[in-house]
């Protein structure tokens, strides 16, 4: 599944991200969506001690991301995608 997990796991935070969740919330979501695809498993969850399967930011935070000059091995991909995920009077 390398390379062809992200834009789906993207696409159901975009369906299942509300107001008032966790990111620890959606972490779980992700992580168990990812799991449920025969071998694959989250790709940074536990990289140099890394504890999660995403990487995210919320307000005011700045994005993940450590430069280093340490070069990738393997496949791996990483996306971002930004959500409103706000509380809106009826109409």
């Amino acid at each position: 599944m390398p390379g062809t997990s992200s834009p789906k796991v993207l696409e159901l935070m975009r369906k299942s991200v509300r107001p008032g969740m966790t990111t620890a919330q959606m972490d779980d979501i992700a992580e168990q969506f990812i799991r449920s695809h025969k071998g694959a498993k989250p790709s940074f969850k536990g990289l140099y001690g890394f504890p999660r399967t995403l990487c995210t930011s919320i307000n005011e935070e700045i994005v993940h991301g450590i430069p280093s000059p340490a070069g990738c091995s393997g496949r791996a991909t990483s996306s971002a995608w930004t959500s409103g995920a706000v509380q809106r009077s009826p109409r």
